[in-house]
């Protein structure tokens, strides 16, 4: 058990398309007026989703005896090498692996394990724009909403209470904002920049100001909507970053 990932005939150990999801954990408590208390649980970890296809049978073997050598999901010990990156204390997230042959000896499968994401190293000083200035790519989508506490009668009559924007005492005055930031086709520079800021933040637990891509107004005190980053290498040199950015 432990070791490290084999490198394939081709000198890597992954191949395209391949999915990362950073992740952080972090817990929030939040009181009926929209006040919070964040805490981070964990650090950074990974999830690598590839696909192989069309191994040849010595690939094939490598990596089967490499699974078995794990004993499927059972070692969390092994590390993984990939973007000049080595992930530790990988694990595979399932116990099977399955292959097929659609040509004669050429085999195909998909991986998925999960481990801790290194140490970075110059991260961004702030939310990562493209080198033209721009923070998203089309299409991407913008959100206000409110709160409201309600109860609908069988009559037909709604009482409710506005918990945002309806002027009641500590609690917030305006809309809570979200954007949906979509980078479908950048560098995996551009998209390294985005994994730094996000692990920089630790997911949901910092908070940062943000220039709305519609209106170019800044708004602080913001924070990503999740704990996990999808990152999406789609081939060389092409990579994909989403993400929820939100004002509460």
């Amino acid at each position: 058990m432990a070791g490290s990932f084999p490198t394939l005939s081709g000198g890597t150990t992954v191949m395209y398309p391949l999915r990362l999801t950073v992740s952080c954990l972090t817990r929030v408590n939040r009181a009926a007026n929209s006040e919070e208390q964040r805490y981070a649980v964990r650090p950074a970890m990974a999830t690598i989703e590839a696909k192989y296809t069309n191994l040849n049978s010595t690939d094939q073997s490598a990596i089967q005896t490499f699974h078995d050598s794990q004993k499927g999901a059972f070692d969390s010990t092994w590390t993984l090498t990939f973007d000049g990156k080595t992930f530790t204390s990988m694990r595979f997230v399932e116990d099977e692996l399955r292959w097929e042959e659609a040509l004669p000896n050429r085999w195909t499968t998909s991986l998925k394990a999960t481990g801790f994401y290194p140490s970075i190293s110059s991260p961004p000083s702030a939310f990562p724009a493209l080198p033209s200035g721009a923070v998203t790519q089309r299409p991407w989508s913008k959100r206000r909403s409110y709160e409201t506490s309600f109860v609908d009668m069988e009559a037909g009559v709604r009482h409710a209470l506005s918990l945002r924007g309806g002027g009641l005492t500590n609690f917030p005055a305006d809309p809570a904002l979200a954007w949906d930031i979509r980078l479908p086709v950048i560098r995996p520079a551009d998209a390294e920049k985005h994994i730094k800021w996000f692990i920089t933040q630790h997911g949901r637990l910092g908070a940062f100001d943000f220039t709305d891509p519609d209106t170019a107004v800044e708004y602080e005190g913001c924070r990503y909507g999740a704990d996990e980053l999808e990152v999406s290498y789609d081939g060389y040199n092409r990579c994909g970053v989403s993400c929820v950015v939100v004002k509460q």
